[in-house]
């Protein structure tokens, strides 16, 4: 086992907490209102993706007219954004709810209070949604009406550094210090689905950077930051291996592969058991925050704006942005991108010509990423606000 992890395990379950019921439906008021009145230093090259370059990366072109008409407005501090055949899922952060919205704006359903939800707080499967708030809790909800249905709050530190992993039998997530007395220590607890109830924990403390993502290769999850990746097997949490030899980070797994966001690389790895292979990697420009997938492509964002990536890894386009931006959504072949001075502009999936833009209110903060549902692009800021795709 590699020194950075101690281990304990726990064998009595966690306390359940009791958690709150659910309101019932109801319609929001559509807006009649027209189309609504951006760190960007390049990173260091580390030297370390192969194939390194810039050939690809070309600046978008611009046209004047936004192509998205503002539909509907949710008066909600939306932390995170999921979706899920056809829906939208929210967390929030002031009223502390879990939400399910339809593309119309009907809310389907809502919590009562529960806890303060953060960025990334959560996971959605075919029956259940799971949720990290602050103050060591992770919640779950039946999925079609949002009864609450545990409630874990035994969690060491007040804050999670990653989404909830959803497993047949397990949600895992890593419990971490965020103090500047805690700030390079973190649990990873294993509870059990149907009841919350902490089956193992693995304790990380010292680490120099933080964990950034937990996720499931086959039989095995890991455990990532941007030194290292941990490989435990599924279901006994022993280590099956530790890994080094090149850059980790924000990890997503696809067609059995990880593929990392991490700093101004992208990376695409195979692991096999114990063994592990870089099969490619390439350097954009700035900081890489996330990745979102495409059928033909992988889209990532960063400091720089927007980037679109084969799963060759070729650089294919650069969607410029003035800020650092946000995940982008998807909306049939167009691109939406947010940043930081909040210029919401779209770019053409296939060739990243810029088509429109459009600077969004001041006064709101941008919390939750992009997310979208057939036509309809729900932007984080508060108030949420929906706009209509032709």
């Amino acid at each position: 086992m590699s020194e950075h992890v101690s281990r304990r395990r726990f064998l009595q379950g966690a306390s359940l907490g009791a958690i709150g019921g659910v309101s019932g439906c109801l319609r929001l008021t559509e807006s009649t209102a027209d189309t609504p009145a951006s760190r960007s230093a390049d990173a260091p090259d580390t030297g370390a993706a192969p194939d390194a370059g810039t050939a690809a990366q070309r600046e978008t072109s611009s046209s004047s007219s936004f192509i998205a008409r503002e539909s509907w407005t949710l008066d909600k501090f939306g932390s995170d954004i999921v979706t899920y055949d056809g829906t939208f899922y929210l967390s929030t952060w002031v009223s502390k709810q879990i939400l399910a919205v339809q593309p119309d704006g009907t809310i389907e359903w809502e919590t009562d209070q529960l806890g303060k939800f953060k960025r990334d707080s959560l996971s959605v499967t075919e029956s259940t949604i799971f949720g990290c708030g602050y103050g060591g809790q992770l919640t779950a909800v039946e999925r079609s009406s949002g009864t609450p249905l545990w409630n874990f709050t035994g969690g060491k530190y007040d804050s999670w550094s990653t989404k909830p992993l959803v497993t047949d039998q397990y949600v895992i997530c890593a419990n971490w210090g965020d103090t500047a007395e805690t700030d390079d220590d973190y649990v990873v607890y294993v509870l059990d689905r149907g009841s919350g109830e902490v089956v193992d924990t693995i304790e990380y403390t010292g680490l120099r950077s933080r964990i950034e993502s937990v996720g499931r290769i086959g039989g095995n999850f890991y455990v990532g930051t941007s030194n290292f990746l941990d490989l435990y097997a599924l279901d006994t949490r022993s280590e099956v291996a530790s890994h080094d030899e090149h850059l980790y980070g924000t990890g997503y797994v696809r067609d059995g592969d990880l593929f990392v966001a991490t700093d101004d690389n992208v990376y695409r790895y195979r692991l096999t058991g114990s063994t592990h292979e870089l099969l490619w990697g390439t350097t954009l420009r700035g900081s890489v925050g996330d990745l979102l997938f495409t059928p033909d492509g992988i889209l990532a964002n960063g400091e720089a704006g927007i980037f679109n990536v084969s799963y060759d890894g070729e650089q294919q386009w650069w969607g410029k942005m003035d800020a650092y931006t946000d995940r982008p959504a998807v909306v049939e072949n167009h691109v939406f991108a947010l940043d930081n001075y909040h210029q919401l502009r779209v770019f053409d999936l296939g060739s990243g010509d810029r088509l429109s833009e459009a600077t969004l209110p001041s006064e709101g903060l941008p919390l939750a990423p992009l997310a979208s549902v057939d036509r309809t692009l729900l932007v984080g800021l508060e108030p949420l606000i929906a706009y209509d795709v032709p």
